[in-house]
């Protein structure tokens, strides 16, 4: 009976780990797509919203509607990108643009891919040196 439920868990790590580096995979692939036709400018939050209408950081994020300038153009963004918690309206925050259609924002993190890439390294710990 044990046997089984660890080859369960086995199972259910080694997908974790395959979702993970998928994810991975994908968001650095979109960044290399990305790379030679975006840019990076600064932008002031206007507004925001948190996904739990709670001033709580726990549990918590913050998505603002920002302005900013590109090539002396004005812009507002069309939708909201996820921000600081800490963000407040005026505070300014980097954000990257598609340099063809400046009023396209890419939501793209670098840490998605270091925390995918994180979860996909822990699972293949875990499952090969039995740590479960």
């Amino acid at each position: 009976m044990s046997k089984l439920k660890v080859s369960n868990e086995i199972y259910f790590l080694g997908a974790i780990a395959v979702i993970a580096f998928l994810f991975c995979v994908y968001n650095l692939v979109n960044l290399l797509l990305i790379q030679n036709k975006s840019a990076t400018t600064t932008g002031t939050i206007i507004s925001y919203t948190t996904a739990i209408p709670s001033t709580t950081a726990f549990h918590n994020s913050k998505w603002a509607q920002l302005t900013y300038k590109v090539n002396g153009k004005q812009y507002v963004s069309q939708k909201s990108i996820q921000v600081p918690f800490s963000s407040e309206i005026g505070s300014t925050v980097q954000l990257r643009y598609d340099t063809q259609h400046p009023e396209r924002l890419y939501s793209f993190t670098p840490a998605r891919i270091l925390i995918s890439l994180g979860i996909t390294a822990v699972c293949i710990i875990a499952i090969v040196f039995r740590l479960i």
